[in-house]
């Protein structure tokens, strides 16, 4: 459930005086990003929206809403609507206040939307790298004293909707160098996250980039500086090494050790003809050197170690007459064997390499590669060793490649394995700490790795970093292992860059996947992959490589839904997941010896799938759900979805009831988490429910026609399903005879209407290439004449696995299985 958490909860409250009890939130997204940057700057689009709802028992009335913008923002003309009422204000895009007069606000009845965008001046005047935009609105009326909104997103209650608004060199042109060289600095800053570097001091706010930090500058003869040095070590820099650092051409000095810096070290440093000195050690790198190296005739100094690197040292080196230090231990680097190459190795006055157990040559094979990543920070951390230890039963080395990257409760317990096949189920262990076992080497097939799971971008850097080492792999298999909710919106500000806060004894209202309890900065709150940002990552992966992912496992809760397969349809193949909660068996042992090379991955899900029902159908009394998605069938699903609801929609509010009731005859899943499948969950069977508005407008031959157009979307698309309800089951009160395999949202709960507001085409591809999003706000306007539902909200979190019916099952003979529990 989703009840504001500043709110009592007044589902449960008892009154003997009729009086309304309003109440206003107002949250932010980033609608349009013009710089590209991932975070809100100077020019970009911001949208806000004010829900205003009524949870007392009697109409609120004369409600106004004044909301006065923050004055380095204004007003997108046309942008400004309202479910109810009249803007009475602005009535030119340049007033800096919005009114809305909304009239009468009925108690119990779907909120009040208004929503309206602005545009970020591009010409504030700011001296920090870094300002708040703030926006609050007030509602009065004539029954209660004026109201300031609550921005959900936060603990705090009644504050203002913030947006951290970071300042990019595209309005603060630095205008002391070239521009080349700026653009250069730019791309630095954007594809290492540079709003959350450790010292940004004058980035992208002063325009001269001589004075910023970690950099240094020279002049030319004509007075003109340029930069001569980029010297940001251990700066928490994270993401891509740009391609284009060949636009300093100056560069004498560059030294980005100590970050988090992934893919391949780009040709492009081979045009730097005045470096002499090169650090790129500690990072993340990988793949093998660029002959370009041996362009850098004047490097006196080359620090690699501590990186994925592999192969051979490229011959071109020897071109380096004046190099005295090359460090490059800690990686798989080759050492060289012919008489040429060692005669210049001993020309180098300070060599440290590798042995020759740690070379390692790019694999060229087209053995297929199976990618696990792991988030169990929080409370699946207990399984940590199952996991890997399963993992590591199934795992053939040389058949197939599994790399792991897994992280436990708490700081830096990331780690990234190249698995090994073995049978000891003691070790690796978080617990005690040996993670080598004998098998194990760190800088070989052991790596640290970086905390924060959910992140988008470290998902990213996985996939990429593995496809750049195993560049010819004939299939790509995902396995996403941790908490998951369906789908999640993207949070601003909290997290502008694709995570969400979860605050409070409450989770946040934007749901997510991969929670992660610890942050690596230190603090300690959950966080959580939002849809969007999966797909995203996925996106840069496949655009970085080539690949795409052929078998997509979400090995967490109801993720067989619409708005994830849709949002990742163009990056994955086929689809794994399941409608309702999903048991984490984690029976890796049993569906790994399934991947083979040549065997396709619609033949490999459906075989992961029957593994999984084979096992769960040794347990008694549980409700299961499996289903197997061919991606490419998406787009028609979604067509034929919005074409059916348009063929309903404008027969609401009158047919109001006869929805209501093909709502109650459709097979639902558990959304909220209690551990009963009822009236009060949201996801509700896609195929199922086309099926029954066929059965409910069987006179009407438009509305039963898009209705089995929709069903015969989803048997093409569903490729494999399979589900069981116990009838005696205590945990569910579950009907699904009707169920397709693919589920969707429609909340019908007057505690949802939080949650609905994030529903849009910022935050999930469904809502805007689809018309369901419409259909919902139809829906929700049609209830203004009766009360919805008012649930009481649950207090359940990650770290409190105490809802009934929920814990530990026993599998004969003895295996132990648990739910992934998350709670919106």
């Amino acid at each position: 459930a989703t009840l504001d958490p500043h709110l009592p909860n007044y589902g449960v409250v008892t009154t003997t005086v009729s009086a309304p009890a309003l109440y206003g939130t107002k949250i932010v997204t980033l609608q349009r990003d013009a710089d590209r940057s991932g975070f809100p700057s100077p020019g970009d689009t911001l949208a806000y929206t004010i829900t205003v709802g009524n949870l007392g028992n009697a109409a609120a009335t004369d409600v106004v809403v004044t909301d006065p913008l923050d004055p380095i923002s204004a007003l997108i003309s046309g942008t400004l609507q309202t479910t109810a009422g009249t803007p009475v204000q602005p009535a030119t895009a340049d007033s800096g206040t919005i009114i809305v007069d909304v009239g009468t606000v009925p108690a119990a009845v779907a909120p009040v939307l208004i929503t309206f965008q602005v545009e970020i001046s591009a010409s504030f005047a700011n001296t920090a790298t870094v300002i708040e935009l703030n926006n609050q609105a007030v509602i009065s009326s004539a029954n209660e004293p004026p109201l300031a909104t609550d921005d959900p997103t936060t603990p705090e209650q009644d504050d203002p909707t913030t947006v951290n608004v970071t300042s990019l060199g595209a309005f603060y042109p630095c205008t002391a160098i070239p521009d080349s060289e700026c653009a250069a600095l730019q791309a630095l800053y954007v594809q290492t996250n540079g709003a959350f570097w450790q010292n940004n001091e004058g980035w992208f706010v002063t325009a001269d980039p001589c004075s910023w930090y970690g950099l240094a500058c020279a002049t030319d003869e004509s007075g003109r500086p340029h930069i001569v040095a980029v010297v940001l070590p251990g700066n928490h820099l994270q993401g891509l090494l740009p391609t284009n650092l060949d636009l300093l051409p100056e560069l004498v000095r560059l030294d980005l050790s100590n970050n988090a810096l992934a893919a391949t070290l780009p040709a492009s440093i081979g045009s730097l003809a005045h470096l002499e000195y090169l650090n790129l050690a500690e990072n993340v790198l990988v793949g093998e050197l660029p002959s370009t190296l041996g362009n850098l005739t004047a490097l006196r100094e080359l620090y690699l170690y501590g990186n994925n690197f592999a192969g051979d040292l490229p011959p071109t080196l020897q071109n380096l007459q004046t190099l005295e230090i090359l460090f490059f231990q800690s990686t798989q680097i080759c050492l060289p064997q012919d008489n040429a190459m060692l005669a210049w190795l001993a020309t180098v006055s300070s060599v440290t390499g590798t042995s020759g157990s740690e070379c390692r040559r790019i694999d060229t094979s087209t053995k297929p590669l199976v990618l696990v990543y792991a988030g169990l920070d929080n409370n699946l951390s207990s399984e940590w060793g199952k996991l890997i230890n399963n993992l590591e039963l199934g795992a053939n080395p040389d058949a197939f490649t599994v790399k792991l990257l897994i992280d436990g409760y708490g700081d830096n317990n990331s780690y990234e394995f190249l698995l090994e096949h073995d049978d000891d189920p003691t070790c690796p262990s978080i617990v005690t700490g040996f993670l080598e076992c004998g098998r194990y080497r760190r800088g070989v097939n052991l790596f640290e790795q970086i905390e924060d799971t959910a992140q988008r971008d470290l998902l990213a850097m996985f996939i990429v970093n593995a496809l750049y080492e195993r560049p010819n792999a004939s299939q790509v298999i995902l396995v996403l292992v941790g908490h998951g909710s369906g789908w999640g919106a993207n949070g601003l500000p909290a997290q502008p860059r694709g995570w969400t806060e979860q605050n409070g004894p409450f989770s946040d209202i934007a749901g997510g996947m991969l929670w992660d309890d610890t942050s690596g900065d230190g603090t300690v709150t959950s966080r959580s992959l939002s849809t969007r940002a999966l797909g995203e990552a996925l996106q840069q992966a496949k655009k970085l490589t080539g690949k795409g992912i052929d078998l997509l496992y979400l090995d967490a809760c109801s993720m067989a839904m619409a708005e994830v397969a849709y949002e990742v349809h163009d990056s994955v193949d086929y689809l794994l997941a399941s409608e309702n909660t999903k048991w984490a068996t984690f029976p890796y042992d049993q569906l790994l010896p399934h991947v083979a090379e040549g065997l396709d991955a619609q033949t490999l899900g459906e075989r992961w799938l029957a593994a999984e029902v084979a096992l769960l159908s040794r347990v008694p009394n549980i409700d299961y759900t499996f289903s197997l998605m061919a991606l490419a069938g998406m787009t028609e699903v979604m067509s034929t979805t919005s074409a059916l609801v348009e063929t309903i929609q404008p027969l609401l509010p009158a047919q109001l009831a006869k929805v209501d009731q093909i709502i109650a005859a459709t097979s639902l899943f558990d959304s909220n988490y209690d551990g009963l499948v009822d009236s009060s969950d949201t996801y509700v069977d896609l195929y199922d429910l086309a099926g029954q508005i066929a059965t409910s407008f069987e006179d009407d031959e438009a509305i039963v026609s898009a209705a089995l157009a929709l069903q015969q979307a989803i048997r093409t698309t569903v490729v494999g399903e399979y589900h069981q309800h116990a009838g005696d089951s205590l945990r569910t009160a579950a009907q699904w005879e009707g169920v397709g395999g693919l589920s969707i949202y429609w909340p019908t709960s007057a505690d949802e209407e939080k949650r609905l507001t994030l529903y849009s085409d910022l935050n999930l591809r469904w809502a805007a290439d689809s018309t369901w999003d419409e259909w919902l706000t139809t829906y929700w306007q049609s209830t203004e004449d009766r009360r919805l539902t008012d649930l009481e909200q649950c207090e359940q979190t990650s770290d409190c696995p105490a809802l009934t019916g929920w814990g530990f099952v026993d599998i004969p003979p003895g295996q132990l299985i648990f739910i992934p529990m998350v709670q919106r």
